[in-house]
């Protein structure tokens, strides 16, 4: 176990190493208009995170809803799953939304 732990180790490390050799990478953020895209990307992925997570609590939410059996604190749970998650859509939209008036704004 030990011998394979270290190969492995040693695998990785040799990786890492001819990574390294390409030479550093200069920064995207020269210009105010770097600073924009690079903020830009971020709250975009922020955007797809916030969607997904939604998504799942809503499929989640049915499943508890339909698995509740009448059960009123399941219910209320189910309930309270949707309402988490449009709260997190409309995080999503309203962050979209303040990137376009920046955008607008600056622009």
């Amino acid at each position: 176990m030990k011998k394979s732990l270290t190969s492995l180790t040693l695998f990785f490390l040799a990786g890492t190493v001819a990574l390294a050799q390409f030479g550093a990478e200069t920064s995207p953020i020269t210009t105010v208009a770097g600073v924009r895209t690079v903020l830009e990307r971020v709250v975009g992925w922020i955007q797809i995170f916030f969607y997904i997570v939604a998504t799942l609590m809503i499929i989640l939410a049915a499943w508890s809803y339909l698995t509740a059996g009448g059960d009123e604190t399941k219910v209320a749970g189910a309930k309270n799953k949707v309402i988490y998650a449009l709260i997190a859509i409309a995080i999503a939209v309203i962050a979209g939304g303040i990137v376009t008036l920046v955008k607008n704004f600056v622009a």
